[in-house]
């Protein structure tokens, strides 16, 4: 078998057996938790999938992308806690498999094992990747979002498909938590234009680009 294959695979079972059992098993703690939980309930007894609720009342200060992904959820595994949590149980299985190809990528193989064996060993993933809250998600689309600008601003001679890449996750961001994922990304930017020193967008298409995501 390819070697790389075989870490694909390795990853994957690691973050299934840590991150998929018992998901269910202790019961919505979190604020969060429970509200985002109801919401997607609501959505499945109503069918209204297009507005997000809280008591059958309009919930306007969360975006849906979350909460579709519990409705969905809860339609394939029941309403009820292993439902609201599997959606960032399946984020911790591909943010491991993202560091891993990020890993080869910049560096080799075997470093991009590692990072991804380094963060299943933290604490914080298990706390994250068993619950009910939508930060898990949240990151995972900023951090890919500031990477791909990053792989942009770093070479002169990247495609603009990246900047579209980094806009595009910048807006499930959105999509996810609100415009703080646009505060964030342009924070990035700001700082990697203070330390270049220059003009980061190559042409105005590119510009373009970046702001339509």
């Amino acid at each position: 078998m390819n070697p790389i294959m075989r870490d694909r695979i390795l990853i994957f079972l690691l973050g299934s057996i840590f991150f998929l059992p018992f998901l269910g098993n202790v019961h919505l703690f979190d604020w969060d938790e429970i509200n985002f939980a109801e919401a997607a309930r609501e959505m499945i007894v109503t069918g209204k999938y297009y507005m997000v609720q809280i008591n059958y009342l309009p919930f306007w200060q969360k975006p849906p992308l979350f909460i579709w992904m519990q409705a969905l959820s809860m339609n394939l595994f029941g309403i009820g806690e292993y439902g609201a949590r599997f959606p960032n149980a399946v984020c911790g299985i591909i943010s491991l498999l993202t560091f891993y190809e990020i890993g080869r990528r910049e560096h080799d193989r075997k470093f991009g094992f590692y990072w991804a064996l380094a963060y299943l060993a933290s604490l914080l993933p298990h706390l994250y990747f068993k619950s009910g809250i939508m930060d898990p998600w949240f990151n995972y689309f900023i951090f890919l979002s500031v990477y791909f600008f990053y792989r942009y601003a770093k070479d002169s001679t990247s495609s603009w498909k990246l900047l579209f890449l980094s806009a595009s996750f910048s807006g499930l961001g959105i999509m996810t938590k609100g415009p703080v994922a646009l505060l964030m990304l342009g924070l990035t930017v700001l700082c990697i234009t203070l330390v270049q020193k220059k003009w980061l967008f190559r042409s105005m298409r590119d510009l373009l680009i970046f702001c339509s995501g």
